[in-house]
Order: structure tokens, then C-alpha cells, then sequence
């Protein structure tokens, strides 16, 4: 099942620029993923709010995806579907 797949590997990558899955659990209808509170939003969202960014602000975000990606392959994942 690739879901099981995605899940285990969310759960064993540990990075800053990842967000960390805890744990699941899981009835009979529903899978219950306990995740990290991120409290600033999607990069999407604020991309259609604020249209502009500033040089400094791109290099700091794309930065942070460079290094996650990096991260990443360097565990023997490939990300295939990358979005703000």
C-alpha cells in the first residue's frame, strides 16, 4: 500500500525543514495522523496573498526546500511531487 509506504518514511526522516509525523492511529473508517504544528501557513497561501516577495525572502524559502530535498536524497527518498 503506498500510503504505508509514505507514512513510514515521514516517520523515520527527522530534519528542520520537514514537518514531523509523531504517529498514526486508526479505526475502522479513518487514519488518524498525529503531525507538527506548523503555525504559519502554506508557502502557497502567502504566495497568492502577497503576489512579491523580496530577493532575500526567496533565497531564505528556497534555501530551506534545497536543504530538505538534499536531506532527503541523501536517505534514499525521492520526492516526485514537489509544491508550494
Amino acid at each position: 500500500m503506498p500510503f504505508m509506504r509514505e507514512v513510514k518514511i515521514q516517520l523515520y526522516l527527522n530534519h528542520p525543514n520537514i514537518v514531523k509525523l509523531y504517529g498514526l492511529f486508526h479505526d475502522v473508517q479513518h487514519v488518524y495522523l498525529v503531525m507538527e504544528y506548523c503555525s504559519g501557513g502554506h508557502l502557497f497561501g502567502l504566495m497568492r496573498e502577497r503576489r512579491q516577495f523580496e530577493e532575500g525572502q526567496v533565497m531564505r524559502v528556497l534555501g530551506n526546500l534545497f536543504e530538505a530535498v538534499a536531506y532527503i536524497h541523501s536517505n534514499g527518498v525521492i520526492h516526485r511531487d514537489l509544491k508550494p
